[in-house]
């Protein structure tokens, strides 16, 4: 073996450790928490977590959610979800795996690049309601890559969401029905 050919062996080598190094380290599934106090009941926040029209006010990026279920909106109803944000627009396939009424949401997000569990928790705390918004994030594929070299950003978009999760209940309209906010938006006469 020449001089060059143990170089070029050795050097392809440490590329493959190194880039399977990075597969590894990317591919680890990573959790984010976040929590805070919103100034209404569990029963005035729950249908946020889960109706299409009143989830476009605090996800960031959504812009068309469209049940693929029989309605109403249960466990095991699935959504096809559009999502433009910053980074790039993206599809997901998102199922409810969780539904306790005016408790919890658990909704399974399906990327072409992730797979996320999003679990947002209600707690009755006096005259107020704590929300906890977890995401579970397992990557696939050059997003495995990305995320062993770069920061993540999900900390940061999931308090911007819960933050705005407040913002669009506090600041709601005193309304009839919760649904009034859902009609509107198919009306087009969304604020």
């Amino acid at each position: 073996m020449t001089g060059l050919s143990k170089f070029l062996l050795f050097a392809f080598v440490i590329i493959v450790l190194v880039l399977g190094g990075l597969w590894l380290v990317g591919g680890k599934p990573r959790d984010f928490r976040t929590e805070l106090l919103i100034d209404a009941q569990p029963a005035d926040v729950f249908p946020f977590l889960y109706e299409p029209a009143l989830r476009k006010k605090w996800v960031d990026g959504l812009r068309d959610s469209k049940l693929q279920t029989d309605p109403p909106v249960q466990l095991e109803s699935v959504f096809m979800t559009k999502y433009e944000r910053k980074e790039h627009p993206f599809e997901a396939e998102e199922t409810i795996i969780r539904f306790d009424v005016n408790e919890m949401v658990s909704i399974r997000s399906q990327t072409p690049t992730a797979q996320l569990t999003l679990v947002v928790r209600l707690e009755q705390a006096g005259e107020k309601t704590r929300v906890n918004y977890s995401v579970h994030e397992a990557l696939h594929g050059i997003a495995r890559f990305q995320a062993a070299i770069a920061k993540s950003k999900t900390q940061e978009l999931i308090n911007g969401e819960i933050l705005a999760l407040k913002n669009a209940v506090e600041n709601r309209p005193n309304r009839i029905s919760i649904f009034d906010d859902a009609t509107a938006d198919e009306d087009g006469d969304d604020e």
